[in-house]
């Protein structure tokens, strides 16, 4: 979160540059400590060190979306990743509820996932926890909670 500090220098002048004039509003700075707790939280135990990841690209598909459209980035390390899914505001909207996600390419042999569903914007917290989620081939299929608009995901094998 020092990246978005206040970085108004002692002495302000005409030629300084890089620095925010101003200090950021109310809502910027919640939606900076939403960010700041979700990498700080420790439940699910990622290796934040060690995450050397490939794109998850081509790799999450959703069943049951019931005419929601969803769109999906993340990254994996096999073991642990993150995922980001969004409903796209310009085809639909209203709860997505009962939605599965599947994810491939996983590390076969690590044991059962666990996948902690973060809500995202000001205020995040999390909004479910799936446990024990088992492979298949490298696959894994787990339900979302319901969530209106973008939700943010970390998962990792059992130790």
């Amino acid at each position: 979160s020092t990246e978005m500090r206040d970085l108004i220098p002692d002495g302000m002048n005409p030629d300084d540059n890089g620095y925010l004039p101003i200090p950021l509003p109310e809502s910027m700075r919640r939606i900076q400590t939403s960010v700041s707790t979700f990498f700080e939280d420790t439940r699910t135990q990622l290796d934040w060190t060690g995450m050397d990841s490939t794109t998850l690209a081509g790799r999450v598909r959703f069943g049951n979306t019931q005419g929601h459209s969803l769109i999906s980035v993340g990254s994996t390390t096999g073991d642990e990743g993150l995922l980001y899914i969004l409903q796209d505001a310009n085809r639909s909207s209203g709860t997505v509820s009962g939605t599965t996600a599947t994810i491939d390419g996983l590390r076969t042999g690590t044991g059962n996932y666990t996948f902690e569903v973060w809500s995202t914007g000001a205020d995040a917290d999390v909004i479910g926890t799936i446990t024990g989620v088992n492979l298949n081939a490298g696959r894994a299929t787990f339900t979302l909670p319901d969530f209106d608009r973008d939700v943010m995901i970390k998962f990792r094998a059992a130790a």
